[in-house]
C-alpha cells in the first residue's frame, strides 16, 4: 500500500541528510507536489485581457514556492501548506503592486477602476463602510475587480460616523461603528488561516514583540483578524498609503522571522 504524501515528514527527513543532490532531489520532489498550490493562487488572481498575463503570475507563484521549500522550517509549528499559501499570496500581491498598477492600466483595468470608484461611492451615500466585505455583499463586484480597483484607486473611502450613529440605513440597524454591520461581518473572508497554536508561538511570541506600534496594529488587524488595508485606515490615525507601505514590509519581516531560528 502506498503511503500517503506529508510534507512535514519530507522536511523531518531532509533535516538527516547532508548529500547536496539528495538534498535537491527531495526539494524538486517537494515542488512537485506542492505545484498544484502555487497554479491555484495564480489561476485565482489572473484577470485575461490585463496588462499581465498568466504565465507572469504562474511564474511568480512557483518561484515563491520554490522560495518557501528553501526557508522553511518545520519545527516552528505551522504547516508548509499553510506557511507556502501566506507567501505565495504575498508574492504575487507584490507583483501586482510593483510591477503590474504602477506601470500602465490597460482599458478593461480602467473601466473596473470607474466601477470600484462607483460602487464604492454609492456605499458611502447609504452610509455603509467600505470594506471588502461590504463590497461583495452589497454591490456585484467581483474579486478580481475588487484587487484591481483598491490597487489602482489608491483612494481613502470614509464615511462620516457620528452622522450615523443610533441609526438606520436600509433596515439594518447600526452597530457602534455605525456601518450597520457586526464586527465579525466586518472581517473578509479568507482561505488562508493559521493554526492557533502556530500564531501564539510565531506570531504573538516572537514575531510581534518585534514590530513598532504602528506595524503590529497592521499586521493583528489584516492577517490575524481579516481586515482589509480600507478598514485599518478609517479606525486608526494611520493614512491608506502608510498602512500599504507597512504592509507591504511586513510580508517580508514575517518570512524572515520563520526563517529565522
Amino acid at each position: 500500500m502506498t503511503r500517503e504524501w506529508n510534507n512535514e515528514e519530507k522536511f523531518i527527513e531532509l533535516q538527516s541528510i547532508d548529500d547536496p543532490d539528495l538534498i535537491h532531489e527531495i526539494h524538486e520532489e517537494i515542488f512537485h507536489k506542492n505545484k498544484g498550490l502555487a497554479v491555484h493562487y495564480a489561476t485565482k488572481f489572473y484577470k485575461k485581457g490585463h496588462s499581465y498575463e498568466m504565465d507572469d503570475l504562474t511564474q511568480v507563484a512557483l518561484m515563491a514556492l520554490w522560495e518557501c521549500i528553501d526557508r522553511y522550517k518545520v519545527n516552528h509549528g505551522a504547516k508548509f501548506s499553510t506557511y507556502a499559501s501566506f507567501f505565495i499570496k504575498g508574492r504575487i500581491k507584490n507583483f501586482f503592486r510593483d510591477k503590474t498598477w504602477n506601470i500602465y492600466a490597460p482599458k478593461k483595468d480602467k473601466e473596473i477602476l470607474q466601477k470600484y470608484n462607483t460602487v464604492c461611492n454609492s456605499l458611502i451615500k447609504n452610509g455603509i463602510e467600505v470594506t471588502e466585505e461590504n463590497l461583495y455583499k452589497y454591490t456585484n463586484l467581483t474579486e478580481e475587480e475588487y484587487i484591481i480597483g483598491e490597487n489602482l484607486s489608491g483612494k481613502k473611502y470614509t464615511v462620516d460616523l457620528d452622522g450615523f450613529r443610533g441609526e438606520t440605513y436600509g433596515g439594518i440597524p447600526n452597530n457602534s461603528y455605525g456601518m450597520g454591520l457586526t464586527n465579525s461581518e466586518l472581517i473578509p473572508s479568507t482561505d488562508i488561516t493559521m493554526e492557533e497554536d502556530a500564531i501564539t508561538k510565531i506570531l504573538l511570541n516572537d514575531f510581534l514583540k518585534k514590530l513598532d506600534k504602528d506595524e503590529e496594529l497592521v499586521f493583528v488587524e489584516k492577517y490575524i483578524k481579516g481586515r482589509n488595508n480600507n478598514y485599518i485606515s478609517h479606525n486608526s490615525n494611520m493614512s491608506y498609503s502608510k498602512i500599504k507601505r507597512i504592509d507591504k514590509d511586513l510580508i517580508e519581516k514575517f518570512m524572515e522571522e520563520l526563517d529565522s531560528d
